[in-house]
């Protein structure tokens, strides 16, 4: 009894943020309900929820909590290299405290990805797409061939973000002024739902 009141105020004694993310996988689980095996009508509202959530799989999983983990403690040590004399203190670096970190930053930032365009691929092989439990993937091919970078934010030009649906389904968020998406339809703020996606999709500069 005592653990479950402690893993329902774990973001806070409000509640709030555990209800946003009730509602948020409440609508996630419905549209791929929807989706299926890869048919159906996608809506834009239905879109803006899809981005909102892959989004959230990239920002919350343990591997997320891990990366914020790294990045913090190695700014600490890069600030205080040399001046380990003048440290006042150390950064909270606990599990809770990233884990928190991490959803704030989600909340804050959740707005970067609907600019992003969307498609579905559909996988018609034999072999399934596989996930994990750190599904979601930031990449940036753009930045990759242009300078040789291996790391992007998600606010960058050129930005990717894709996970798996389902073993037939794959979603995949990216910059519609930095990639050509051909035979398909689109899912931006303004375009049509679509209803069926061709493996032969593929983005070109």
């Amino acid at each position: 009894m005592g653990a479950s009141r402690t893993r329902h105020y774990f973001y806070g004694k409000d509640l709030s943020i555990e209800k946003y993310l009730t509602v948020l996988e409440g609508e996630y689980a419905r549209i791929i309900e929807k989706i299926g095996d890869g048919e159906g009508d996608i809506t834009n509202a239905e879109g803006i929820a899809l981005r909102r959530f892959v989004y959230l799989q990239y920002s919350r999983t343990e591997q997320a909590v891990k990366r914020r983990t790294d990045g913090m403690s190695q700014m600490d040590t890069a600030a205080h290299r040399g001046m380990e004399a003048h440290r006042t203190g150390k950064p909270n670096l606990s599990h809770r405290n990233m884990i928190l970190r991490v959803m704030k930053t989600f909340l804050q930032t959740e707005s970067a990805v609907q600019d992003l365009d969307i498609i579905l691929l559909r996988n018609r092989t034999s072999r399934g797409f596989v996930t994990s439990d750190d599904p979601a993937v930031l990449t940036n091919r753009l930045l990759a061939q242009r300078q040789g970078a291996d790391s992007t934010g998600i606010a960058s030009t050129g930005v990717q973000l894709t996970m798996p649906l389902s073993p037939r389904v794959t979603l995949v968020c990216f910059d519609p002024s930095a990639y050509l998406v051909e035979a398909a339809r689109v899912i931006g703020s303004t375009c049509e739902s679509l209803r069926t996606f061709k493996p032969s999709t593929s983005f070109s500069f």
